[in-house]
């Protein structure tokens, strides 16, 4: 189709010079013929009948207006109208010669036959193009998406390889940590199996002594028993009494030093801690003291600077206020107000004025809340003593007021100065007698550790020497105590030691014999439950082989679903094995070559597809 619509154009050129020159030019009009791709793809016997009547010039004609139909109907769909023009042309000349044969009319309607055919299948071809279209966009879409899902597979396997390593690197972790569990246990288990053995031994051997003991009293005679003097333990009794008292004492003697110490204890860490406190505040009151004298610095600049400034403010505000002294100070402050405004140096003035205030009344309330009271109220009088001095100067001549102004200005100014000077040296001073006081607490507190240091020392020596007579004190205790265990072993009757020895006897007996019955229990037990064993194995066989068939017939439903799957797949395959069939029938065709071509591409990668499904 694409071949036919590209010479299209010079095949309706040449058509239409042979019919405009039919009767003068009738070979040109066969060459035309047979370049015609219409006309070399017809049957023979059209091309036969069109060479085999040369002579006639009216029949030249009718297969010259038959030529430019068949060309103009392969070049595109959209030249049908013209088609219809060629054809009603060609049947007015067919009616016009009456000479016209037969088979030449057959030709004609089979052409039109075939062209309506051709058509058809035209139209047929362009739906397969768009659907072959649609389905290589749903392929490459389908492509599109498996990359992604790849690329999501790949970022999940890596992060399950992470996982996987972290988990191996935990169940590393794990293990060792069971290990140590066990190397723990294990050694407590021996430890204790250590001092069992121990305590039996002891016990063992201590019973082995008591045996001999009790032989040694059977074996002495009555007598000597008899002849035991009593005196000795009155005076082992009295000994015990003495010591057990001398011990008590001890203890309360070592019960109050422990107190004194933690008392000790106890006021060490409250100046070491009073000591800390003054030391921040001495360092606090040192660099407050530093800030002030900065400060003092920058004022006498400043007020060196605006001296000037305000000398010439109070010269403007006296000439322009009027006779009474109340208008004239008002206007003097207007005015003072409205210059402040636009000099910055007034501004900066009044700004280090308010820190400087701001700084001296931190420093007065670090000190003292009276001596703030009395500074401020002095600061107000001398201002009230200016303000004073100012309207007796207003009430002056005009001729004496500027100089009188300027002076008396320049000397309050200044005796502002020095009284703040004289104050903030006041303050400095006072910081630095506080300074020296908090040093003199420093070195007392440093003293008082040093005493409370030695004191602790001199209780820790008597307290390792009251450990010490303690030590002492209790090992004779314990010598005393096992010579008065002796003294009342020997003391006691041989009779009663008989009694307990066979009453121990036959409570060993009785105890052998509910040990045995227990042992007895103990083995029915076993036996019954190696039963109730032996018939859950064969019950949890039973179920295990129910489930297998479960397993199974799942598994039998799963291959019918896929057999299903796969006769439903070569249904598939069956279809599109009768659309190759079709596309192999329009390949014949030449115009239908290249669209052919693409659906049978489309149609092989669609059955390449399906058989990758199906494996």
């Amino acid at each position: 189709m694409c071949i036919s619509s590209e010479n299209s154009p010079g095949e309706t050129e040449s058509l239409g010079s042979a019919l405009s020159h039919s009767e003068k030019q009738p070979d040109e009009q066969l060459e035309a013929l047979n370049e015609s791709p219409i006309g070399l793809n017809q049957s023979p016997e059209v091309t036969s009948k069109a060479v085999a009547i040369p002579e006639d010039i009216n029949d030249m004609s009718f297969i010259n207006a038959q030529s430019p139909e068949v060309t103009s109907h392969t070049t595109d769909n959209g030249h049908d109208d013209l088609l219809k023009e060629d054809e009603n042309g060609a049947k007015d000349s067919i009616i016009k010669d009456g000479d016209v044969p037969d088979g030449l009319r057959n030709m004609s309607e089979n052409l039109s036959a075939a062209l309506v055919n051709v058509s058809a299948k035209e139209a047929l071809v362009k739906q397969h193009v768009i659907v072959a279209e649609e389905a290589i966009a749903g392929w490459e879409k389908a492509e599109k998406e498996v990359a992604s899902l790849k690329k999501q597979v790949d970022a999940l396997t890596l992060q399950n390889s992470t996982l996987e390593d972290r988990v191996t690197h935990l169940d590393s972790a794990l293990k060792e940590c069971v290990r140590q569990l066990r190397q723990t246990r294990e050694e407590q288990d021996q430890n204790i199996h250590d001092v069992l053995l121990k305590k039996t031994q002891e016990l063992e051997s201590a019973k082995t002594k008591l045996e001999k003991q009790l032989m040694e009293l059977l074996n002495k005679p009555d007598a000597s028993n008899a002849s035991s003097p009593s005196s000795t333990d009155i005076g082992m009794c009295q000994k015990v009494e003495y010591l057990e008292k001398e011990n008590m004492a001890l203890k309360h003697e070592l019960q109050g030093q422990s107190e004194k110490l933690e008392l000790r204890t106890i006021e060490r860490d409250l100046s070491t801690q009073t000591a800390e406190m003054a030391s921040k505040q001495h360092l606090e009151s040192i660099n407050k003291v530093a800030k002030l004298e900065a400060e003092c610095r920058r004022l006498k600049n400043l007020a060196c600077r605006a001296s000037i400034t305000s000398s010439s403010f109070c010269a403007e505000s006296l000439r322009d206020g009027q006779s009474d002294s109340g208008e004239r100070t008002n206007a003097m402050e207007i005015d003072t107000t409205r210059k402040s405004g636009s000099e910055p140096d007034m501004c900066e003035l009044s700004c280090s004025d308010s820190w400087a205030s701001a700084l001296i009344a931190e420093l007065d309330q670090f000190k003292n809340e009276k001596y703030k009271q009395i500074t401020s109220g002095s600061v107000n009088i001398d201002l009230m003593d200016d303000f004073l001095e100012m309207e007796r100067l207003a009430a002056l001549p005009d001729t004496k007021n500027e100089s009188l102004i300027k002076d008396s200005l320049v000397a309050n100014q200044c005796v502002d100065k020095e009284s703040s000077m004289d104050e903030l040296k006041e303050k400095l001073e006072k910081a630095k007698e506080d300074k020296e006081e908090v040093k003199i607490c420093l070195m007392k507190s440093e003293s008082v550790i040093e005493a409370s240091q030695l004191q602790m020392r001199e209780a820790e020596t008597k307290l390792e020497e009251l450990q010490r007579e303690l030590e002492s004190a209790y090992k004779s205790k314990q010598v005393l105590e096992k010579e008065l265990m002796s003294m009342q072993a020997e003391a006691q009757s041989i009779t009663a030691k008989v009694h307990l020895i066979e009453e121990e006897i036959d409570k060993e007996k009785v105890m052998s014999v509910e040990i045995e019955s227990r042992y007895e229990e103990l083995e029915e037990e076993l036996e019954r439950r190696k039963q109730e064993e032996k018939l859950g194995s064969v019950t949890g066989s039973y179920r295990e082989i129910k489930l297998k068939q479960e397993d199974l017939s799942l598994a039998a439903g799963k291959l019918a679903e896929c057999q299903k799957t796969i006769a439903s797949l070569g249904n598939q395959l069956s279809s599109l094995a009768t659309l190759e069939d079709f596309l192999i029938d329009t390949t014949s065709i030449p115009e239908f070559s290249a669209s052919s071509s693409l659906i049978a591409r489309a149609g092989g990668d669609m059955l390449q597809k399906l058989h990758s499904s199906d494996t």
